[in-house]
């Protein structure tokens, strides 16, 4: 999956408008998101984890 590498690159990974099919009230709904998945760094530089945003 692209937002993994954001990990192993550093490189951020953003998309607009990702289909997601979701159960809600028992029901298949469809909705579209934006995010991002965003590499966090230490004070020495290394990727430490990744910070995610959903809108």
């Amino acid at each position: 999956m692209k937002h993994y590498g954001a990990l192993k690159t550093g490189i951020p990974f953003h998309t607009k408008n990702k289909r997601v099919d979701l159960v809600k009230d028992g029901e298949n709904k469809v909705y579209y998101f934006n995010y991002s998945f965003i590499p966090l760094r230490d004070s020495e530089g290394n990727i430490i984890r990744r910070m995610e945003l959903n809108l």
